[in-house]
């Protein structure tokens, strides 16, 4: 069973991760506009490149109704090429047309030949690092930081195709570990089968050798009480025989005494009496002759019964030697059955306490798996609350770098105007732009007067410039010109200092909870 739970486990643990991933994603795709992303496939590696590439893109739909969303654009034939020996992201990405020329305009190199290929971009293409980097034709670089969030689900759409193979691959293995305990149960139940049947016949042939032995003690019975039986024949023949042989003796005594009779009185007197003693002899011999006959008659009869029984104690005799023989095979049968019965006599104990054995593993296999499963549950919920944290932290991270760098790009443009600013106050009033405010009248910690004052004194300058004329006006204009970009400057640069000061701090709680994760 080990196999076929190692089995199930696999199959549990690639389909638990299969319905966390599917979760993860279906959660992401409900909008009423399904993003771009969600029609995109990308080979295996490539995930962190095109996410750095495409960025929050990824997440605008095709539906033309949405109100922002990607429209056709075909490849035109004026098309910037890559540089030479840059491999464009369209190559790796399967993506729908409304893409085509945007993947097409973004190449794949080595981290180490960014910035050296930097320069032979043309406008609107962009480098990518399958780590992550990014180089953009207008100088805009961006280092490999952690996987955007499209990143992210794009490795986990490619990782969740990959768990549909391990999924049919595990399931085979769990049907060939099925069968083979199939066939190991049925074996099983093949050899009890054999014991029963071995026991059965044990049984039959101590049954046969028990009733061998009865015949054969019927059969010398029979032989004993033949034996005798004829013994007594014999002698019953021999007293008849006997008997015959005095009778005719007596026959002829009595015939020569008749002959050699002297005295015919005496004679005659012998003669009566001798016929007397004639028909006594005759009446006794007529008795011994009936007698002879029924004794003869009765021997013929016993000789006939002796032969019969000699032929029924040749028959007994030959049943008797076949029973030998037969006991002689069944006793040989016998030390086969019981040989057999006695190896196998502990087969069905061994085999018990196996079977209560791996009942028993088994009881215990499956509690530990309900408390593994019940873990597993657990495990599995926490990982999903992790999970959307870690999307969550992920996108807010991305979104405090492209706020980071939309700050960075503001802040630019503001030193920028800041510097054109001080360039022109310098040029205007010969004056550094920081004792500018010394011609106001204003102290550095003096607070800024009301605005309807400042409207009124305004208006009093109108009609003084007026007065003075077109020079003092334009010098009024350019001076006001001056003070309106000055608080414009001053203004952005305290919203983006306020700016750069909550980024450091969303970024400085992305970096304590990512610690803490």
């Amino acid at each position: 069973r080990p196999p076929l739970q190692d089995a199930k486990a696999e199959v549990q643990r690639i389909e638990t991760e299969a319905r966390t991933l599917s979760k993860i994603l279906n959660a992401a795709s409900g909008d009423l506009f399904p993003a771009v992303l969600e029609q995109l496939s990308v080979e295996r590696g490539y995930e962190t490149a095109l996410g750095a590439a495409l960025g929050e893109d990824l997440d605008v739909p095709l539906d033309r109704s949405a109100p922002v969303h990607w429209g056709e654009s075909a490849i035109q034939p004026g098309d910037a090429a890559l540089p030479d020996g840059v491999k464009s992201l369209a190559s790796v990405v399967r993506a729908p047309s409304q893409l085509a020329r945007r993947l097409a305009q973004i190449g794949i190199v080595e981290a180490a030949d960014g910035r050296r290929l930097q320069a032979l971009l043309a406008p609107g293409q962009r480098l990518v690092s399958r780590d992550g980097a990014l180089w953009r034709w207008d100088g805009l670089t961006a280092s490999a930081d952690a996987p955007t969030a499209a990143a992210q689900r794009l490795a986990q759409k490619n990782r969740l195709a990959e768990l549909d193979a391990e999924a049919v691959q595990a399931t085979r293995v769990l049907r060939e570990a099925e069968a083979a305990l199939a066939q190991a149960e049925q074996a099983l139940r093949q050899a009890s089968e054999a014991e029963r049947n071995a026991r059965q016949a044990g049984r039959d042939a101590q049954h046969g050798l028990d009733a061998a032995r009865n015949a054969l003690a019927e059969a010398e019975k029979a032989g004993g009480e033949l034996v005798s039986r004829r013994a007594a024949l014999d002698e019953a023949r021999a007293r008849v025989v006997d008997s015959h042989e005095e009778t005719q003796a007596a026959f002829l005594e009595a015939e020569t005494l008749l002959q050699d009779a002297p005295d015919l009185g005496d004679l005659q007197l012998q003669l009566e009496q001798s016929s007397a003693n004639v028909s006594r002899d005759r009446a006794t011999l007529a008795d011994a002759r009936a007698v002879h006959e029924g004794l003869r008659r009765e021997a013929e009869a016993r000789v006939r019964r002796l032969e019969a029984i000699g032929a029924e104690r040749r028959s007994w005799l030959e049943r008797a030697e076949n029973a030998s023989t037969q006991i002689a095979a069944l006793g040989e049968r016998k030390a086969e059955a019981e040989a057999e019965r006695e190896r196998l006599a502990d087969a069905p104990d061994e085999i018990d306490a196996r079977r209560r054995a791996l009942l028993s593993q088994l009881a215990e296999a499956e509690t530990l798996r309900q408390a593994a499963a019940d873990r597993l549950q657990e495990a599995e919920n926490k990982q999903a609350e992790f999970d959307k944290a870690a999307t969550a932290a992920i996108q807010s991270l991305a979104e405090a770098r492209e706020t980071r760098v939309r700050a960075e790009e503001r802040l630019t443009a503001a030193d920028e105007r800041r510097l054109e600013v001080e360039a022109r106050i310098q040029e205007t009033l010969n004056t550094p732009p920081h004792l500018v405010i010394r011609h106001t009248g204003l102290e550095a910690d003096e607070p800024m007067p009301e605005m309807a004052d400042v409207e009124r004194q305004l208006d009093r300058l109108k009609v003084e410039r007026e007065r003075l004329g077109a020079v003092n006006l334009r010098a009024e204009e350019e001076q006001k010109e001056l003070s309106d970009r000055l608080e414009t400057i001053v203004s952005e640069r305290e919203d983006i200092i306020e700016a750069i000061r909550k980024l450091r701090q969303a970024i400085q709680s992305l970096n304590r909870e990512g610690r803490e994760r």
